[in-house]
């Protein structure tokens, strides 16, 4: 567990280090979904799914309709909201 919060609080840090406009946003945003998802499947904090999809949402959002990545992010999203609470 400590790796997975030590994975999460890296990824929170690059994201307040790179710009907005930086074109590998969307996947840094779409892996700390990713791991809040697994931290909640761990602990079951609702808080972590809200983050998690949060996040995913703002990497689908960054990415261009029809990139191929795209497709993927929207699938891990869409599993986060059949995720119980």
């Amino acid at each position: 567990m400590e790796d997975l919060d030590a994975n999460i609080m890296k990824l929170e840090t690059i994201l307040e280090e790179i710009g907005e406009s930086d074109p590998e946003r969307a996947r840094w945003l779409n892996n700390l979904g990713r791991h809040l998802n697994s931290r909640y499947e761990r602990t079951g904090n609702p808080h972590d799914l809200e983050a998690a999809i949060a996040r995913t949402e703002e990497a689908v959002e960054a990415t261009a309709e029809g990139h191929p990545d795209r497709a993927g992010w929207l699938n891990n999203l869409g599993n986060y909201f059949e995720q119980p609470i």
